[in-house]
Formats: structure tokens, sequence, C-alpha cells
């Protein structure tokens, strides 16, 4: 039956679907995963050492962000994708639950990303570094 409803597909209505795409997903989860909790351990570390957050300047911490960015963009475009391949179905599927939480998720990341070069661009804002650590909660 899925073969069926396939035959008529694009390439990149097909692409999503594929074995090779859905095992690049899981290892880019799998890194971002590893990237998150080597981000939390650095700045536990530094917290530990210094007794405060370690300033945005410091290039750990810059390029904790822009890894964080590309792994933003990245979902989002995976996200993008499937909602383009399935199109009503995503929502309608048997995997409907995975695939609001994935929209959840993404749209949080979505934000976060927002916040944080929002503070880059301004400066140190109290407001938003709180919004973002708890997005930063629904992201993860």
């Amino acid at each position: 039956r899925r073969t069926e409803a396939m035959a008529g597909a694009t390439w990149l209505q097909r692409l999503p679907r594929s074995s090779n795409y859905e095992g690049l997903s899981a290892m880019l989860i799998i890194v971002n995963a590893a990237l998150i909790l080597w981000e939390t351990d650095w700045r536990a570390k530094a917290i530990a050492a210094a007794g405060a957050e370690p300033e945005v300047t410091e290039v750990t911490s810059i390029s904790f962000g822009v890894a964080a960015n590309v792994f933003c963009f990245l979902f989002l475009g995976d996200l993008l994708l499937r909602v383009h391949a399935e199109r009503a179905a995503f929502f309608r599927s048997r995997e409907r639950a995975w695939n609001i939480m994935d929209v959840l998720v993404v749209l949080t990341t979505v934000v976060e990303s927002i916040l944080q070069w929002y503070m880059w661009a301004t400066g140190p804002n109290e407001a938003a570094a709180l919004a973002r650590v708890f997005l930063r909660k629904f992201s993860m």
C-alpha cells in the first residue's frame, strides 16, 4: 500500500520516507543530544570555577550557540520536508502524536534561537535570558 501511494510522489516527497534519510535524522538527533550534554557540562564547570554564567563573548559559548542554530535550521528543514511529503496525513497518521511533539519541539527551538540572536544583538536582557532558559527545557 505504501508503494502504491509513493508511485506518483516527487523526489522531495519520497526522501523523508527513505531508510537512509531516517538513519541520517537519527544520527543528527544523537549528535545534537551529545552537543547539549557537552555544553551543559562546560557551563556547569564554568559556573563552578567562576561562580557565574560564562560570557556570551567567549569563543566556546559562541561555538555552542552557532552549533545550536545549525541544528535548529536542520531540524526545521526536516520538519518542513516531512510536512511537505505527508501533507494533511502528517496530522492524521498513526504517528500524529510524535509529529505534533516534533512541531512543538522545533517551534520552541526556533523561538529560542530568535531570542538568542536578539540577546546577541542587544546585549544582556534578563527577561529574554529567562525565556530562553525556559524554552531550552522543551527543545532538548
